[in-house]
């Protein structure tokens, strides 16, 4: 059931209250979140998604109409795109989000499905699992828009060690690859050893890259109008971001673009990759 649904049949419930939207939408979330949260995808038997959030197609795209064209999109059920979810067989266009733990992936997510689905804190790493958004594509067959979560490199060693596991097979069963960065960000180490040894070995990944700088906001130097809109300077040191980025990577400097998920800068150019990569 969409959160429309939901919302529906709670205002219903409740004698069709008046000025109470906003508490019944966020209650339709809540319930929504709750029962999703119970529902899991699995490609292996020790690898399994939670799914946070379960919709039609047609809400995501209310929220993000570059995605319109998934409402048409009809593939072939491959092994390549098969899961199991909840005992069936699923088939998933996958978009799957990596990179540093406190990078905004989680904040990036909650702002293209429009909800909290997932966790986000501004101290502490929240993601600890492999967690997705689902968005059903027909409605006579098992085929899904996917948004996977999953947790940020760089915690601790043993962590990276875990999950470097999860990313091999998760990158296999996905249709495009998100990495996230920062624009404040100076040290890139960390990801230049990730992306040229799990990424860029494997050509099929590579074809699927897209880098998203994440906090546009946050690039010097610093502005503090609402709603953000970068200055010159600002704007010749994020291109100056996204080329010396593009340099170090090896990445074609197309496959890069700088935005804010909290301030909704640029999202759209970040939408529209990942819809051509898809589709």
């Amino acid at each position: 059931m969409s959160v429309h649904e939901k919302a529906y049949e709670i205002w219903l419930k409740r004698g069709c209250p008046v000025g109470e939207d906003g508490e019944i939408w966020f209650e339709a979330q809540k319930e929504n979140f709750l029962s999703a949260r119970r529902l899991t995808k699995t490609i292996t038997g020790d690898l399994y998604v939670e799914i946070v959030h379960k919709a039609d197609i047609s809400d995501l795209v209310r929220i993000n109409p570059e995605f319109v064209k998934l409402s048409k999109l009809d593939f072939c059920e491959s092994d390549a795109l098969c899961w199991d979810m909840e005992g069936k067989a699923a088939y998933c266009m996958q978009v799957m989000f990596i990179g540093k733990t406190g990078y905004g992936k989680s904040t990036t997510l909650n702002k293209i499905s429009g909800g909290k689905y997932f966790l986000t804190d501004d101290i502490e790493s929240c993601t600890k699992k492999l967690y997705s958004s689902e968005y059903k594509l027909s409605s006579y067959a098992e085929h899904y828009f996917s948004l996977c979560d999953l947790p940020g490199i760089g915690e601790s060693v043993e962590a990276d060690k875990e999950y470097i596991r999860w990313y091999g097979n998760m990158l296999e069963k996905s249709n495009c690859v998100v990495y996230v960065l920062r624009s404040d960000q100076r040290d890139y180490s960390h990801d230049e050893i990730f992306i040229n040894t799990i990424l860029k070995n494997n050509g099929k990944i590579s074809d699927k890259l897209i880098v998203g700088i994440n906090y546009a906001d946050k690039i010097e130097p610093i502005s503090r109008t609402t709603p953000f809109v970068p200055s010159d300077e600002q704007k010749n040191n994020l291109e100056r971001k996204a080329e010396s980025i593009a340099k170090l990577f090896g990445i074609h400097r197309e496959k890069i673009v700088y935005y804010s998920a909290k301030e909704g800068y640029n999202m759209h150019l970040l939408l529209n990759k990942i819809a051509i990569t898809i589709i």
